[in-house]
């Protein structure tokens, strides 16, 4: 349970923080609208808003995963590749969120008040944060399980764990470049 509650708390506040990702298009208020004349790819600024995001979440998690690592005895392996884990599962909530943003834009209310304080996507990029953490950190505790916390080999488990998360961030990521496509050019 110690390795679950852990994995709960580092996901909690890392992928409730997205909800901000699901505001970072509409904010720019009636600006927005440019993206569809642009000449060029509509994919290259969308991203780069979400460029500084992807590169500082990098230490955040690591330093969260050594730290908790550290406090149960796993070995540098184990922190690596549950660090990878945690990452791309952030990485794929950040670009859902983002999408979230993108097919349902408030520039509107960003444009006439310069905020809105229910906004929709927030609240979806809120409520999946809780359910993914809960999900992932419930499926950990299986494998943790699995892998036979008496033997103290959780290379399976952390493996596992990180092929969840790739899967997950490389279907974010395909959803988000078919769904912009479709929204932008098609």
């Amino acid at each position: 349970l110690i390795f679950t509650f852990n994995i709960l708390i580092i996901c909690l506040p890392l992928l409730a923080s997205n909800a901000l990702v699901a505001t970072y298009y509409s904010r720019e208020g009636k600006a927005g609208y440019l993206k569809k004349v642009k000449p060029i790819y509509a994919l290259y600024p969308l991203l780069a808003k979400l460029f500084f995001n992807l590169i500082l979440s990098i230490p955040t998690v690591f330093v969260t995963v050594a730290i908790f690592g550290s406090s149960v005895g796993f070995n540098v392996w184990y922190i690596i590749i549950l660090g990878f884990a945690i990452l791309f599962l952030h990485y794929g909530h950040m670009l859902y969120s983002a999408l979230l943003d993108v097919m349902n834009p408030q520039n509107e209310q960003y444009a006439s008040t310069g905020v809105v304080s229910d906004n929709p996507n927030e609240n979806k990029s809120t409520v999946l944060a809780f359910v993914l953490s809960f999900a992932y950190a419930i499926i950990a505790f299986i494998l943790f399980n699995e892998s036979g916390i008496q033997n103290g080999n959780y290379l399976s488990a952390c493996l596992r764990l990180l092929l969840i998360s790739l899967a997950y961030c490389a279907s974010c990521a395909i959803l988000f470049v078919k769904k912009i496509k479709a929204y932008y050019y098609e």
